[in-house]
């Protein structure tokens, strides 16, 4: 073998190290990129460390110990560091997936209320119905109330019932917290409030004077009502000492007589008062679901 072949195969020996060499570098240059900042100071530690180790072995002198001294120290530094950052990121990474399942668990909540929530109230909207034995000139509807909102403070329509499907129409989806039976339910000592036609009240027409009249709607507000009831009797829901929500009873019969609107009111309160701690921590975890759930969507 000629000088030249060996030339040639010192050359070509010395580009596949540098070509290895390269791509050691790049991939050491992407591992450090996707994971922490610390595995910077990890790499720094391995380059001083082959840095040191390449000085000990060319020049072997007592100024090469020194600088191979040097490098070391100064890699072990950088791999406490780079460990020091990495047990900090592991922290941080361990933080961000708890609070990630919270949130995943908060979504399910939702979406579980959501999907079933008019089976989960209405069972319970149902019960009341046949309990106080209300005829299909009668209804029973939840609301939640609703404090988070950024006008003012009202009451949320979560499900209503009735024998009568035309009863069960849906009207407003939120109602003013200073308005109706419903807020005279909710801030009276005893978290019940009624309303009996009087024996001049006939029609529709009459219903609606009353209510702009006692309850506070504006004349359209009194029109749009889906029910002209006769008998409105609310009943305050409450939970852990709190109120949470109401439940609102109407029917289009008139009592006219005082004992019995009295039995009537009597007979809604016991009947409300027996099932509150049961629906009371439902309305709580609708609650929590429901408007966690938009805080989260307006601080992203």
């Amino acid at each position: 073998m000629t000088d030249q072949d060996n030339k040639n195969d010192s050359e070509e020996l010395t580009h596949k190290d540098s070509l290895s060499l390269r791509s050691l570098g790049r991939d050491a240059l992407r591992w450090c990129t996707r994971h922490a900042v610390g595995n910077w100071f990890v790499l720094g530690a391995f380059v001083c460390g082959i840095g040191a180790a390449i000085v000990a072995q060319f020049e072997p002198n007592s100024k090469a110990v020194a600088i191979k001294g040097m490098l070391a120290t100064i890699a072990i530094i950088l791999q406490a560091i780079g460990w020091g950052f990495g047990l900090g990121a592991k922290k941080q990474c361990t933080a961000l997936r708890t609070e990630n399942m919270k949130l995943r668990e908060r979504l399910q909540r939702v979406a579980y209320f959501e999907k079933n929530m008019d089976a989960i109230f209405g069972v319970w909207l149902k019960y009341i119905i046949n309990e106080l034995k209300l005829g299909n000139d009668s209804r029973a509807s939840f609301y939640l109330w609703d404090d988070h909102g950024r006008v003012g403070s009202e009451f949320l329509f979560i499900a209503r019932e009735s024998t009568n499907p035309a009863l069960r129409k849906q009207g407003r989806e939120r109602f003013p917290g200073d308005q109706g039976v419903i807020s005279a339910a909710w801030y009276s000592d005893d978290g019940v409030a009624s309303y009996f036609a009087g024996k001049n009240v006939k029609t529709d027409d009459d219903v609606m004077k009353d209510m702009i009249k006692t309850y506070h709607f504006s004349e359209d507000e009194a029109k749009r009502l889906t029910m002209k009831a006769r008998v409105i009797l609310g009943h305050v829901i409450r939970h852990n000492q709190s109120n949470v929500g109401i439940v609102i009873v109407e029917s289009m019969r008139k009592v006219n007589e005082k004992t019995k609107r009295t039995a009537y009111v009597r007979a809604c309160s016991d009947l409300i008062t027996k099932i509150t701690p049961c629906i009371g921590r439902l309305f709580e975890m609708y609650s929590n679901a429901v408007f966690k759930q938009e805080e989260t969507e307006e601080e992203a």
